[in-house]
């Protein structure tokens, strides 16, 4: 990572107008849990390139990483409806899961859904909106979408226990 960073600060340096370096530069320092200086990175490279989508997708990813809901409700809403973005379920993903942070039920459960509609095979989606609707006492959907992502997603299921509370509170109706 250090001889990423060195290589890209000599990229922004050659063209600071580059948005991609930018990005780039903010991608590493979310992988070292820098998420104030990736946010700076990535803010720069979208003032560069408003259209940069994974830089926005990645900027609300670290706002949820600092549990600024709000600022990554805001940061992944232009994604939601752009018919250019290439992965519109991630956008969700991050909307719903924000939404729910905040206490928004309806938005959170609608933005989960959405994700997953859009990418059935999206193992985080699955899990996120199981994980919402058993926090809602939703529990049988709870338990369809905790099973749709233990099939789905062999290499990254929901846990057990995820699955046990849930058969548990199923029980107990």
């Amino acid at each position: 990572p250090i001889a990423a960073l060195r290589e890209l600060h000599t990229a922004r340096q050659i063209d600071p107008t580059r948005a991609e370096s930018h990005y780039l530069t903010g991608f590493v320092y979310m992988g070292r849990h820098n998420y104030s200086e990736a946010v700076v990175n990535l803010r720069k490279a979208l003032e560069l390139k408003p259209k940069l989508y994974e830089a926005r997708n990645a900027l609300a990813a670290c706002y949820m990483s600092l549990k600024r809901w709000r600022d990554a409700i805001d940061a992944v809403e232009p994604l939601l409806d752009d018919p250019l973005n290439p992965s519109p379920w991630l956008a969700h993903n991050n909307a719903g899961w924000s939404h729910f942070e905040i206490g928004n039920r309806n938005r959170a459960v609608h933005h989960l859904k959405t994700s997953v509609f859009l990418n059935g095979k999206f193992c985080l989606g699955l899990l996120n909106l199981g994980t919402v609707q058993k926090h809602y006492g939703q529990i049988d959907q709870a338990r369809l979408y905790l099973e749709q992502a233990r099939r789905k997603c062999p290499k990254h299921p929901p846990t057990l226990l995820q699955l046990g509370e849930v058969y548990e509170m199923l029980r107990r109706h």
